[in-house]
């Protein structure tokens, strides 16, 4: 009898042992399950957290980008687009041209170089090359003085572009570039209005003074304003267009290396209007030489497009192209 109840009670030892431990599996179990039930609210309460802030980003992202017409700002430097056209050659290739007027909130001088600061992308992603040899009525860019705009067009083709919406961004030195206007098929052949006015050139250097560098020394002599260009060499003259007139600049450059080098006058030598207009080059009409032999002084005229009437100008020279930071304002009165 007694070795009966001992069995029993081994037998029963062993049964509570067993569900001791089936509830702690269970226990556990339900355990794992809460707390992965937790993770999984966590994981999601995190997902959607990022979520919100990646949507938060994209609608910060689309509302920096202002409308044509409205002032963009980054650094010292306000921007605005005044008009927008497109043109588009024979043989297919289509520019959607710009004209921007940039403004110097500063206290320094700025050297505004447009492959540095801007680019266009179109409603599909796709970049837009920027093109500084399409035919522009004066392509933006130039020393920008402390409480004065400069004002010129920028083109990108648009040619293999399916996109009707564009964004122009707007960086520094090839880097950091932002969403900054938005150019809608709307805008096309529409001017808005201008933002900026300028406080008026003044300069160290007017007609007559030279600008120096170890390349070149660039003098601008003498400057005349006129509708009619008569040349020396019995070619036909030519009238301006309508409600246009020329800008005459007699000038003179001597290389100043011990080897030729090349003049091509746009790349040293950009005029502007006082409001700060880029003024169109008539590089057709031009009688510097192209290319300058060592040591040799040549003279020659250099013609740009201004409005009628207009008697006040500015140059802005590099007698150094590979130093912008070296460019130099002349300010003058033409005849």
């Amino acid at each position: 009898m007694d070795r009966i109840k001992k069995v029993g009670i081994i037998i029963f030892c062993l049964l509570t042992i067993l569900l001791f431990a089936a509830c702690n599996k269970e226990s556990k179990s339900v355990n794992e399950e809460k707390s992965d039930l937790e993770i999984n609210k966590i994981e999601a309460s995190s997902n959607e957290a990022k979520d919100k802030e990646n949507s938060n980003k994209a609608v910060t992202k689309l509302s920096s980008a202002v409308k044509c017409g409205e002032v963009y700002a980054s650094g010292d430097l306000k921007y605005n687009i005044v008009a927008v056209r497109t043109n588009e050659y024979g043989d297919g290739t289509k520019f959607l041209i710009s004209k921007l007027e940039v403004y110097n909130d500063g206290n320094e001088d700025i050297n505004l170089v447009v492959m540095e600061r801007f680019k266009l992308i179109d409603s599909n992603n796709a970049e837009c090359m920027l093109d500084i040899f399409a035919k522009t009525e004066g392509m933006l860019g130039g020393k920008i003085r402390p409480g004065n705009k400069i004002m010129g067009e920028v083109a990108f083709n648009i040619s293999e572009s399916s996109g009707e919406e564009f964004i122009l961004q707007i960086g520094e030195f090839y880097d950091n570039y932002k969403e900054a206007i938005e150019i809608s098929k709307s805008d096309v052949d529409k001017t808005f209005q201008e933002a900026f006015e300028n406080s008026g050139i003044e300069s160290e250097y007017t007609l007559g003074s030279p600008v120096e560098s170890s390349h070149f020394t660039i003098t601008a002599k003498t400057a005349k304003v006129t509708k009619r260009l008569v040349f020396d060499n019995g070619a036909k003259p030519v009238e301006s267009e309508a409600g246009k007139e020329f800008l005459v600049v007699d000038f003179t450059v001597k290389n100043n290396k011990n080897e030729a080098q090349s003049f091509l006058s746009g790349f040293f030598i950009e005029g502007f209007s006082q409001n700060g207009t880029v003024l169109k080059a008539r590089s057709a009409f031009n009688t510097m030489p192209t290319t300058i032999e060592s040591g040799e002084k040549v003279n020659g005229i250099i013609v740009w497009n201004c409005e009628e009437g207009e008697k006040n100008f500015y140059l802005s020279i590099r007698p150094d192209i590979y130093k912008r930071q070296d460019e130099y304002v002349v300010a003058f009165e033409a005849e």
